[in-house]
């Protein structure tokens, strides 16, 4: 697997079924991330220790409540690699390919 792929895979995840997160109780996160989680260790061999909402919808009190009960930091994005309208897989990768190259902006 690409390095690139692999870093991305491991570090930073979408929620399972794209809930819209401020709307779930504290017992339907735990499901979510509880799922991801297995699913990760499953396919990959490790827990993700960064979550991204659906959406980039977060709130204060989700927000806390991953953070302290599952200890994931939450991650929200600058920048879109077109694949929520349609992007190839090829599309994708050259996108995080020459974001990872790019390095963290200013």
């Amino acid at each position: 697997m690409p390095s690139v792929v692999h870093s991305r895979l491991v570090t930073k995840s979408p929620l399972t079924l794209h809930p819209h997160i401020p709307k779930l109780t504290e017992a339907e996160i735990d499901v979510e991330i509880q799922r991801l989680d297995e699913a990760f260790v499953k396919i990959l061999g490790v827990r993700p220790k960064y979550i991204r909402p659906p959406f980039g919808e977060i709130d204060e009190r989700t927000a806390s409540y991953i953070q302290s009960k599952h200890g994931k930091t939450i991650v929200l994005w600058s920048a879109d690699s077109g694949d929520s309208i349609g992007g190839s897989a090829q599309d994708s990768y050259d996108f995080y390919a020459n974001f990872a190259r790019a390095g963290p902006a200013g």
